[in-house]
């Protein structure tokens, strides 16, 4: 069941950020730089994660380049889990 709220939670933040202009970053790719960058006040949690709301243009290539990595890693998963 928490793995279902945490879901529908994380879907409901995607959905949000889309609506705002802006992207979901997971903390572990801000690299704890947010507070020095001036988005510490964008956090979101979902359980034990963090993400941090940000449009792509304040974002920096390397974060830029390191999100599209995870996009597609997400996508990755996502794809093997429905086919499971």
């Amino acid at each position: 069941m928490q793995k279902y709220v945490a879901n529908r939670q994380y879907m409901t933040l995607i959905k949000a950020s889309q609506v705002m202009g802006m992207e979901p970053v997971p903390g572990e790719l801000v690299m704890h730089h947010a507070a020095r960058d001036g988005f510490d006040h964008r956090r979101v949690k979902i359980g034990k994660l963090s993400f941090y709301l940000l449009k792509t243009e304040e974002m920096s290539s390397g974060l830029k380049k390191r999100y599209q990595e995870f996009k597609e890693m997400m996508a990755q998963d996502l794809s093997k889990s429905l086919t499971q």
